[in-house]
């Protein structure tokens, strides 16, 4: 049976090899590719909470708003959790944007999230890169998180 540590690092993995896929032969596959790669790392967000759960002892279900509340409950900082909350709350934060891609992605509306960008040097930025941006800082805050838990 693998660890919560090790499932999040699969998918973390797969996501990259997602979108280093595409060669000349394969443009054509380059969307989806690309939508395998975010559902990867919104499963990765979740092998993230799922490690945190262990670590923590939170009785909550495993959701962001929920761990959140059961740590407050409990009267415990989570580091990791409390940065969560304020990327998430900041629309402009690269997880902010990658948890309305996904949605707009799980409900198949294409290009309804680029079409509300105000900004025109983010919407002219290629899917690809920003998953890129997506998959790096996903994983600089979840090695953050376990270099953190392992110093107790």
């Amino acid at each position: 049976m693998s660890s919560a540590a090790s499932m999040t690092n699969q998918r973390l993995d797969i996501a990259r090899r997602f979108l280093v896929m595409p060669n000349n032969e394969q443009k054509w596959m380059g969307p989806a590719f690309e939508n395998a790669a975010l559902f990867h790392l919104q499963s990765a967000v979740l092998g993230l909470l799922q490690e945190v759960k262990q670590a923590y002892h939170l009785s909550s279900e495993i959701g962001l708003l929920e761990m959140h509340q059961n740590a407050k409950s409990q009267n415990i900082s989570i580091p990791v959790i409390n940065e969560l909350m304020e990327l998430n709350a900041n629309t402009n934060s690269w997880f902010s944007h990658m948890q309305n891609t996904y949605e707009v992605s799980l409900k198949c509306q294409p290009n309804f999230y680029n079409a509300k960008h105000d900004n025109l040097i983010v919407a002219s930025v290629d899917d690809r890169s920003t998953y890129l941006t997506y998959l790096n800082s996903l994983t600089e805050l979840i090695l953050r998180f376990r270099e953190e838990s392992s110093e107790y």
